[in-house]
């Protein structure tokens, strides 16, 4: 069950674990070695010489227009950008333009092709279009992709990623019925499920393994630790067993209030009881009357803020609960509230106990986070699990205490003059739940953006999450931390609270940092998004909003630094737009010739200063350069190879020991990124080494490398 429960012991949530961090891969890494653990200074004897070899690297992007190709750790294209003029008009278009022109670079098989989910049209005319995956005419989950247009019709980015080279054997619903209820046979108390909808056979990825011929299902049941249960499940084909599940519950204008007495949610047929307030209606029970204008308060902003018609952007009915209480391993408990997902549809509020949590209609963030779960199931789609049900989480928490300050700064009766704020933002803003927080809660919040430890459990560093498959559904709740704070970041401005980082955010605002997320969120992210999607998504979505170059660009990049979320950037040496308060601006950049000889290990050339970028020459394709630096402990050191339009150059990193730690092979044409962390506590060596694959050469073909940290 996903809840907008604190996720803090006491607070339906009691997981304390002592957590040891594992090495981290930023993307396109390709080993990793422990700093803490004997890493030592180069011995030139032991060095490695040889880059690894290059195959079926794919030469068409820079011919299409795209500068920039970044892959995940995993090895698979997640984001491409530039400028391919395509003259674009329709979805179909785009799907058209995805099978025909990218087939190579995602290594596509035969019988692959796309579904539009959805086409979304902004005021400046961009478009962004959101593509499903299929195999022969079945569902791939795992593959989906986010296609960001300009006005002009040219494809500016694609982000998310695919499943390659799919084979599957033919298959139909036949025994899915069956299948799926004899996987769940044994979670289900009585054995009692009941199926919604239609079972789709589908193809799909487990964490670990290859594409499965498999059964989705969206089920419902009362498990046997007493918890309810409603959720989407995938069930194997070959043997019938489960491979994955993922809830549908959401802890956390047309308007309809019910009440539930107090009754126990369990099957479903509780709901949604007797009624009480019609749109236009009112009630004396000061909860119906609490949720009626919550939904109200939250229609308005998402409408008047975003520009959306309730949750799904179609004017959809807001329905309600109250006086609900929750089936969980002890009994009954009225310290929840949830937004519970098709077929249902509709919030539902507890009391509270008086003592952990009050009445939680009464709290309006609560009511924008749980809704704001639904307009994240009826866009992006995040699962929820390991990280990407980490960002679902964020994502509510951001829109939840939007919400809250838009009410509190009076924004729904009458905009604010002279281009003041919209948002009341003070240290209340950041902290959720409040007005639900009950005596016995410690620190009187659920979560606390700003800072998010502070709740016992959050996470707000990378480097330091909770792992895929781990406690907490993969870290749904404590992760969500992370993003939450990179948010604050960006929003208010400073630096990491616990001095994880040395990073500085320049602080762009409230209004548009929340922008940022919203249209991450709505238009760019995939359902199985990870941080590092995030990133790239809520920075594509910046430079959509307000330029390539500009203060709100740049500072989103900082923000997911501070929070140690890997990822290779290059500050512009200009910025426009936007604010440019505290630190917005990069430092100044220096640009120096290389200096031969520099083509090994120990003739390397020393760069002291971040922010230098090198102008070098390849001699022929036995030749190589050679960079290092001191990297601070905690340190990340972002690179960037920009290469002559007919060259393929590519970009490895080594550690001081001469292992190759991360490495970027593109195609021709297709600037280099590279983004490695310094996890040990002493300051080492990083190489950086450029070599030539295939292409011009010489010094008409220079290349230019850019390195920060």
């Amino acid at each position: 069950m996903t809840t907008l429960r604190s996720s803090r012991p006491g607070v339906r949530f009691f997981h304390r674990v002592l957590f040891s961090a594992a090495c981290v891969l930023p993307a396109l890494q390709i080993g990793c070695s422990s700093e803490a653990a004997g890493e030592r200074e180069l011995d030139p004897e032991e060095i490695l010489s040889e880059a690894p070899a290059v195959e079926n690297k794919d030469d068409s992007l820079a011919s299409l227009g795209f500068d920039t190709a970044l892959r995940s750790t995993s090895g698979g294209m997640m984001y491409l950008a530039g400028h391919v003029p395509v003259a674009i008009t329709s979805a179909a278009q785009v799907r058209d333009f995805v099978v025909g022109k990218l087939a190579g670079a995602y290594q596509l098989a035969a019988g692959t092709d796309f579904a539009v989910i959805s086409d979304q049209i902004d005021v400046s005319g961009q478009r962004f279009v959101r593509l499903q995956q299929t195999h022969n005419g079945l569902t791939v989950p795992q593959g989906q992709l986010s296609v960001h247009v300009g006005s002009d019709g040219a494809v500016i980015a694609v982000l998310g990623q695919l499943v390659a080279q799919v084979v599957a054997q033919p298959m139909t619903a036949g025994d899915g019925d069956r299948l799926v209820r004899s996987a769940l046979s044994s979670r289900a108390a009585g054995g009692e499920i009941t199926v919604h909808g239609a079972i789709e056979p589908t193809i799909f990825v487990p964490r670990s393994g290859s594409p499965q011929p498999a059964f989705r299902a969206t089920v419902e049941y009362l498990a046997s630790d007493g918890q309810r249960v409603l959720e989407v499940v995938y069930v194997r084909k070959l043997d019938g067993s489960l491979l994955a599940r993922y809830s549908q519950i959401h802890d956390a204008l047309s308007r309809q209030i019910y009440d539930l007495g107090r009754s126990c949610i369990q099957s479903g047929r509780e709901l949604p009881g007797r009624s009480l307030i019609s749109e236009g209606g009112s009630s004396s029970d000061a909860s119906a009357t609490a949720a009626y204008q919550g939904l109200g308060d939250t229609y308005a902003f998402f409408k008047s803020v975003l520009g959306r018609d309730s949750y799904d952007g179609r004017g959809s009915k807001l329905v309600a609960s109250v006086h609900a209480t929750f089936t969980g391993g002890s009994g009954c408990s009225p310290n929840n509230a949830v937004w519970m997902g098709a077929p249902y549809n509709q919030m539902a509020y507890g009391d509270g106990d008086g003592r952990l949590l009050l009445d939680l209609s009464k709290a309006l963030d609560v009511t924008g986070h749980e809704l704001a779960h639904a307009v994240t199931g009826s866009t992006s789609g995040l699962v929820y699990q390991d990280e990407s049900g980490a960002l679902n989480e964020a994502m509510s928490d951001i829109h939840g205490v939007a919400v809250l300050a838009w009410k509190r700064a009076g924004s729904q009766s009458q905009p604010p003059a002279n281009g003041a704020s919209r948002f009341l933002v003070d240290q209340h803003t950041w902290r959720v739940g409040e007005a639900a927080a009950g005596p016995s809660l410690a620190g009187g919040a659920l979560r606390f953006m700003n800072n998010p430890t502070l709740d016992g459990y959050s996470r707000d560093y990378y480097p330091e999450r909770i792992p895929a498959g781990g406690e907490d559904n993969g870290g749904v709740h404590g992760n969500s931390g992370i993003a939450n704070l990179a948010f604050y970041l960006l929003s208010q401005g400073g630096q990491h609270p616990r001095q994880r980082t040395s990073t500085t955010v320049g602080a762009i605002g409230f209004e548009k940092a929340l922008r940022i997320f919203y249209t991450a969120n709505t238009s760019l992210l995939d359902a199985h998004a990870t941080f590092q999607s995030a990133r790239v998504a809520t920075a594509q979505a910046a430079q959509s909003l307000y330029g390539a170059c500009s203060a709100e660009w740049h500072n989103t990049q900082r923000a997911w630094d501070a929070v140690g979320v890997p990822g290779a950037w290059t500050p512009c040496t200009a910025q426009t737009g936007g604010q440019t308060g505290g630190s917005t601006m990069p430092a100044p950049s220096t640009t120096i010739p290389e200096v031969k000889p520099n083509g090994s290990f120990q003739t390397a050339m020393a760069i002291s200063q971040s922010g230098t970028s090198v102008v070098g020459t390849l001699a022929s394709l036995g030749d190589n350069g050679f960079f290092k630096m001191t990297l601070a402990a905690g340190a990340t050191l972002s690179l960037r190879l920009d290469v002559p339009t007919k060259a393929d150059y590519d970009l490895y990193v080594y550690n001081s020991n001469g292992t190759l730690i991360a490495k970027s092979e593109n195609g021709l044409g297709l600037a280099e990124t590279l983004s490695v962390r310094n996890t040990g506590t002493a300051a080492f060596t990083r190489y950086v080494r450029v070599v030539p694959y295939e292409g011009t050469l010489g010094a008409q073909s220079p290349y230019t490398l850019r390195l920060s940290w």
